[in-house]
Order: C-alpha cells, then sequence, then structure tokens
C-alpha cells in the first residue's frame, strides 16, 4: 500500500498494519503547540520574512507543505464538511478587504504582510486538520498545548513570588527580540500589585491564553481519569494554568474562566460539578479569610480604572463610517483610512474596522460554525456515535472556543501574536474532533 507524507491512503486502517503517517504529524504539531505557547512569539527567527517565530514558522511551513502536496496530486480522505466553505468566505473577505484598502486615496501603512498571515493561517487549518488522523493525535496536540501553558503560567507564579520577571529572558537559541508591545502603568501594576505575563507579550494575553487552555486541560485530566490511565499529572498543570492566570489580575481571564466552567458544568454530573464548585468556593473563602492580598485585590478589579476609562473614550469616538469593505473613522475629528482606528478592545469591532460589514460577518460566521461543530462533536460523542470517552475531551474544547468568543468581546485578539495563532489552532482541533465524533467504533 503506497504510503503518503501527509494524508492516510483512502480506506486504510490500523487493523490492515498501516501506520499512518499523521502521527508522525501530529508529533511535529504537538511540539510547535508547545512551543507557541511556552515562548514569547515576539523572538522571532532571523533573516526569515514576515517575522515568525519558530512556532509560527513551523506552522506555516506545514502550510505551504499542504499546498505543495495538493499540486502534486495527494488528497485527503478527510472532508472540513460546513468548515470549508466558512474558511472559503473568510479568505475571501480578508482578500476583498485588502483589495479596497489599495484603492483608499489616503496613504496607508504597508499591511502587505498582515495580508499573507492572513491567508497562511487559513492553510494551517487545512495542515492540521490533514495530519491529525485520530484521537490519540489530537490528545497528543492538546498536551502540547497544556505543556506550553503550564510553563508560561510556571513562569507568571515565579514573577509574583521573586518580583523578577523570567519570561521575556527565556528565549530559544538563535532568535531575536522583536518589537513588544509597549506597556503602560496600567499594564504593568494594578492595585498596587504587579501583572505577571508569562511567556505571552502581555498580561492580558497571558489571561486569555491561559483561560482557553484551561478548559482543554482539565477536560483531558477528566478523560484520563475515566480511561484509568495517569491523570494527576494533567491535574496539577491544570490547577498551575488557574493560578497564573490569576496572576495576570485580569477582567477578561477572570470573565473567561466563569463561561468556561459554566459550559463544562451544564454537562457534567450533578456530583462532579458540586464538588468542583465547592472545593473552589472553600479555597476562595478561606483566602479571603485570611486576607490573602492577592486575592483580596479581585474584590477591587472590577471598579472603574484607567483601563476602564480607556474603553469609555474609545466607546465614545463611535460610530465609524462605515462601508462595506472597510471603514473610515472619526475618532480623530476627521475621515481618514481604516489604519486610523484606536485601540477598540473588541475583536469584533477590530473585524469591523479593519475588513468592513463583510469581514466582520465572515469572522462571526467562522466563530460561530466552529462554536456549533465543537458541541455536535460532544453530542455525537455522548450519544455513542465513536467512543463515549471522548466526550469529555470534546466538551472542553467546545468550553474553549467559546470562552475564546466572550473574551473576544473585551480584547482586540489580533492584537497579540499568540492568542491570534492559537485560535486557528483550536479551529482545526474543533474539525478534527468534530470528524473523530462521526467515526464509529475506537481508533487506536
Amino acid at each position: 500500500m503506497t504510503t503518503r507524507f501527509l494524508d492516510a491512503p483512502v480506506g486504510a486502517r490500523p487493523s490492515e498494519g498501516y501506520a499512518p503517517p499523521g502521527e508522525a504529524g501530529s508529533r511535529v504539531l504537538a511540539v510547535t503547540a508547545f512551543l507557541l505557547i511556552g515562548f514569547r512569539q515576539t523572538d522571532l527567527l532571523p533573516l526569515v520574512p514576515l517575522g515568525l517565530s519558530p512556532a509560527r514558522f513551523l506552522l506555516f511551513a506545514g502550510a505551504g507543505l499542504w499546498v505543495l502536496t495538493r499540486l502534486t496530486g495527494q488528497r485527503s480522505p478527510y472532508r472540513l464538511a460546513i468548515l470549508g466553505p466558512v474558511l472559503t468566505i473568510y479568505a475571501l473577505s480578508v482578500m476583498v478587504a485588502y483589495g479596497a484598502q489599495m484603492t483608499r486615496p489616503t496613504p496607508a501603512p504597508n499591511i502587505d504582510p498582515i495580508f499573507v498571515v492572513q491567508l497562511l493561517l487559513v492553510l494551517v487549518v487545512l495542515f492540521v486538520f490533514t495530519v491529525i488522523h485520530s484521537a490519540a493525535g489530537l490528545l497528543r496536540v492538546i498536551k502540547g498545548l497544556v505543556a506550553g501553558a503550564c510553563l508560561s503560567a510556571t513562569l507568571a507564579l515565579l514573577a509574583i513570588v521573586t518580583g523578577s520577571a523570567t519570561g521575556p529572558v527565556l528565549r530559544i537559541p538563535g532568535t531575536v527580540d522583536g518589537a513588544g508591545i509597549p506597556f503602560t502603568v496600567d499594564d504593568v501594576f494594578r492595585g498596587g500589585m504587579i501583572r505577571a505575563q508569562g511567556s505571552a507579550s502581555h498580561p492580558l494575553e497571558l489571561a486569555c491564553v491561559l483561560i482557553v487552555i484551561f478548559p482543554l486541560a482539565l477536560a483531558m485530566t477528566l478523560s484520563l481519569r475515566a480511561q484509568g490511565k495517569r491523570w494527576w499529572p494533567w491535574a496539577v498543570a491544570s490547577a498551575v494554568i488557574v493560578a497564573g492566570s490569576a496572576a495576570t489580575l485580569s477582567r477578561s481571564g477572570t470573565v473567561g474562566l466563569v463561561v468556561s466552567m459554566a459550559v463544562m458544568a451544564c454537562y457534567w454530573p450533578i456530583r462532579r460539578t458540586v464538588t468542583i464548585f465547592a472545593s473552589c468556593a472553600a479555597v476562595i473563602g478561606a483566602a479571603l479569610l485570611l486576607q490573602v492580598p492577592f486575592v483580596t485585590k479581585y474584590a477591587t478589579i472590577f471598579s472603574a480604572d484607567s483601563s476602564v476609562a480607556q474603553r469609555a473614550a474609545v466607546t465614545s469616538a463611535l460610530p465609524f463610517d462605515i462601508t462595506p469593505f472597510g471603514m473610515y473613522a472619526r475618532a480623530t475629528g476627521a475621515s481618514s483610512s481604516g489604519a486610523g482606528v484606536p485601540t477598540l478592545d473588541d475583536q469584533y469591532l477590530k473585524a469591523l474596522s479593519e475588513t468592513g460589514v463583510f469581514g466582520f460577518l465572515a469572522y462571526v460566521l467562522l466563530i460561530g460554525t466552529t462554536v456549533v461543530l465543537a458541541f455536535r462533536a460532544f453530542r455525537n460523542a455522548r450519544a455513542g456515535r465513536c467512543d463515549r470517552q471522548r466526550a469529555q475531551l470534546f466538551i472542553g474544547i467546545a468550553a474553549s472556543i467559546s470562552a475564546y468568543a466572550v473574551v473576544s468581546l473585551f480584547l482586540d485578539m489580533a492584537g497579540f501574536l499568540q492568542i491570534w495563532t492559537l485560535m486557528w489552532v483550536l479551529i482545526s482541533l474543533t474539525a478534527v474532533a468534530y470528524r473523530l465524533s462521526r467515526t464509529p467504533g475506537r481508533d487506536t
């Protein structure tokens, strides 16, 4: 039987003695996932165009390899279902917005690299979807994400304990420090305490990355425990991830945690839900009773501060002169190119400002379709259409993408390399989960 580099031959089964080459691909993806979350994405490879970190370079190289194999005639037996047309619509919206920007009379910054990266991220979804052949491969990639998040959270906690940030100096040999995000006082301090950034480029990014990955870690722990496999290291990792997110003193992270836990609790047994929430309440209550400074700060972070005032100022700058394929901001009192739009702290508004109504609808359609597919994968697994033990893992994926969708209301995700790239990886994992949920029986 012919062995292909990326694709399993149509009809091949493990029982036929065929070892899917995608198992090697999933191992590479697991390492890439660890590099994506465990290290700063502003540490770039020298002499590489587009300013890519090692993780993004590996993902884009895989996307290029996927295109090359399609051109040479290789075809995958897997189909993206509804997600394929949705990705096409999103890519088309990016191209249309790029063309509209080129026709504007006002000068605009060089957006060619941004345009190329956006199209490559779409191809990353196709590459990841193609090379993960089994539930074991899916689990392997999730472990890479969780391990990277645990490393980043550990660095954040060390920064709180020692007062010295080690995340920015932890760098892969050979990489160079790219342009970082300029910090304000509110970025670094909140309530008189230092906000940790771990391996992210900003405390807000760290909070969102950890909260999006936490449901994956918790679901994987419960799934391994149900299978009788070693689960306690991943339980410890889940606890470290939550603690690392708390170290950022982020309101967005708190909202994301509530959303993800609410989604999972809706499908948990009542006993598990009561046990977990009672344990959390006991820990928080004890910390408040003992007046632990770090915990008591959360009683005040939702009050007005400079960050809230900044968001109010941006909101007062609305509305925009909206066009179908882009917009002109009136934030400065006069029409200007979309590049003049201020930081909106809302990914949906950011999509509207950069790609217009068409791009905004395409982005909402992409996120909405991913959420629906994640829940359908869980429903299929719970109904016994595949190995029912996968249901625990699939609800974690649904909770992660749900948390991302809600937190996007409070943060412009595309402005941060790590969380924006993670979104496309989550879309890929959701597509794989949906495909596996429709496969009867157990796989290797």
